[in-house]
């Protein structure tokens, strides 16, 4: 994504064999999101990886955000609905997740709703960094009580692929607005 525009995006499909075990997830998940991210054509430009995860806020310190960025070596943050561990705490105004008397990772609330989503450091990132993408990704215009923009679209793009490949297609034709045609990005994909 670049000033939220898809700049490119795969859709892979296979079996999970491991069971749904909590705060196990990275091996349930993360095997297909690797094998995704592979696919990009752009992996190998700077940016930054968006889990729907935990990154270090998680009891064994490695969630799906963490363990992603370190299997890539790529800077990665977690986005969670739920804390799993450390405690939530005011600072300058902000609140921030504590864990082992440190700042790991942001909580960001919408104006108009108790919904609020746990922001961590996941790999090769820091709380400022989370700050700065926050800002960017959590914006008003794309329902800030909504899961930052990166997240949202993966997510209705996940749905419309297991709706079959026509629905996707169809649902990307109404929305071409959504979608980079920087022909400089175009060039490097």
């Amino acid at each position: 994504m670049r000033d939220l525009k898809v700049v490119d995006y795969s859709v892979v499909s296979g079996e999970v064999s491991f069971p749904y075990i909590p705060g196990y997830l990275a091996f349930r998940e993360a095997p297909l999101m690797l094998k995704a991210f592979l696919k990009l054509k752009i992996k190998n430009r700077d940016l930054i990886i968006m889990v729907n995860g935990h990154g270090i806020a998680h009891p064994r310190g490695l969630g799906i955000a963490s363990h992603i960025g370190l299997v890539l070596n790529k800077p990665s943050m977690g986005v969670a609905k739920k804390l799993l561990v450390g405690e939530v705490s005011r600072i300058s105004g902000r609140e921030v997740i504590i864990l082992n008397n440190r700042i790991v990772g942001i909580v960001v609330s919408g104006e108009r709703s108790k919904e609020k989503y746990y922001v961590t450091i996941g790999y090769k990132i820091s709380v400022e960094d989370l700050e700065y993408y926050i800002e960017r990704t959590f914006n008003y215009r794309y329902r800030y009580t909504k899961p930052p923009y990166p997240i949202y679209l993966a997510d209705k793009i996940s749905r419309e692929v297991a709706k079959g490949t026509e629905s996707l297609f169809k649902w990307i034709s109404t929305r071409k607005h959504i979608f980079s045609k920087d022909p400089d990005i175009e060039n490097q994909i």
